[in-house]
């Protein structure tokens, strides 16, 4: 009988650590890549490769944003608490995508982040100068929306969950006609409206998910049956050369599919298991360093690692290796120079 969440929810070390390399596992193609990044996607036929890329690297950014979204309804989570999780989400976009263009070339690509009108100060700001921390920014709308709908009634919820999943139906399907992209770029925070309010009903009925272990199992496998049923619908009606100016032939977040596999993987994580080993709760505290220092080392690693007579399946696993251990190494050493607030 599991009738109230502990204080600490040991399943979202597990959770933690592992998407944050599924982060990175996505951004170095680990996986190897698929045929829906060029002009050959006609040619293309789904298997175990697509899967590992599309399905389950990518639910990585999902799980998170459900994560912070379910703790602020759990935790009731009041506005000054709120507003200091936002400017701390504000210093994490600012500090890292500055640092990162400077790393990348010096003073003139700071100067390629003046915008040119306002349309691009708001795709700017959005995506965070095009690189990976668009995420806190999308993360920023999320919780405030959890903030508010938490203190709405369930039934608001309820409709708003399924307006949003509605809007992530059709949108793609509006884009096929009109070709305006930018509606389901990876970085568009439309991507991401279903999170807060599919983290507030999991939190709303969690007691009656988590009673014993059948109704685990019946909850877990209803969502990834419907998971399931919108994953096929998208990848026979969504594979089209329209995305290909997003740089795949599919939408990458614009999926309903990954709001229910997301919602899967956290009512897991949500059941009472023992703390988890002291290797996990080390990826999961170093998650956030991971996420944000990967950036600088994905290019080095991926330009001057030596063959060494490898496969390119295992070399590209020895990269994702040698990236994360460096970004862990990183950590430990920046915590002595840099706030807490912009590493954990």
């Amino acid at each position: 009988m599991q009738s109230k969440p502990p204080q600490y929810i040991n399943g979202f070390d597990w959770v933690r650590a592992f998407m944050s390399v599924a982060v990175v596992a996505w951004h170095m193609r680990t996986f190897g890549k698929s045929l829906l990044d060029n002009e050959e996607f006609s040619k293309f036929q789904i298997n175990i490769i697509d899967v590992l890329n599309f399905h389950v690297l990518l639910v990585a950014v999902p799980a998170f944003l459900l994560i912070s979204c379910y703790l602020v309804a759990r935790n009731q989570t009041d506005w000054p608490r709120l507003r200091h999780r936002l400017w701390r989400l504000a210093l994490l976009v600012v500090f890292w995508t500055v640092a990162l263009s400077a790393w990348k070339g010096g003073y003139q690509q700071l100067r390629k982040m003046m915008p040119d009108s306002l349309l691009d100060l708001l795709v700017k700001i959005l995506s965070a100068n095009g690189e990976y921390y668009y995420f806190f920014v999308s993360l920023m709308i999320c919780i405030l929306l959890a903030f508010i709908f938490t203190r709405l009634s369930t039934v608001w919820n309820w409709v708003a969950l399924a307006l949003s999943l509605a809007l992530m139906f059709f949108l793609p399907q509006i884009v096929i006609t009109n070709h305006l992209t930018i509606l389901i770029a990876y970085w568009n925070p439309l991507n991401f409206l279903a999170y807060p309010f599919a983290a507030i009903l999991i939190y709303r009925y969690q007691e009656r998910m988590l009673v014993d272990g059948r109704r685990l199992i019946l909850s877990v496998a209803a969502m990834l049956g419907v998971s399931a049923l919108f994953a096929w619908y998208e990848w026979t009606h969504f594979v089209q050369s329209v995305f290909l100016f997003e740089g795949l032939a599919f939408p990458v977040y614009m999926r309903v599919s990954h709001v229910f596999l997301g919602a899967a993987i956290i009512i897991v994580a949500l059941w009472s298991w023992r703390m988890a080993p002291a290797v996990i709760r080390f990826m999961s505290k170093h998650s956030l360093a991971l996420y944000v220092l990967h950036a600088f080392y994905r290019p080095i690693v991926l330009q001057n690692t030596p063959s060494m007579g490898l496969s390119d399946a295992v070399l590209r696993l020895v990269q994702l290796i040698v990236v994360v251990l460096l970004c862990y190494l990183t950590s430990l050493i920046l915590v002595a120079f840099l706030k807490d607030d912009l590493l954990r």
